[in-house]
């Protein structure tokens, strides 16, 4: 959900990867683009820091 609401902001998601084996919690890197206001563009990443919290049942957990 993390990616997908970065993307209807329109802050594009360039790469996704993860750095560590046999992580807990389970760690994923994002790297992202977004060009604009800063106001809107904190607003933005602001909605995506908010699904982190949520619980997921969908992909093992991962926010996708």
């Amino acid at each position: 959900m993390v990616i997908k609401t970065l993307r209807a902001n329109n802050i594009e998601v360039v790469a996704v990867h993860n750095q560590m084996l046999n992580d807990k919690p389970h760690m994923i890197f994002l790297h992202y683009l977004g060009t604009g206001p800063a106001l809107e563009l904190a607003k933005a990443f602001r909605s995506a820091l908010d699904e982190l919290g949520k619980k997921q049942a969908s992909m093992g957990g991962m926010k996708m």
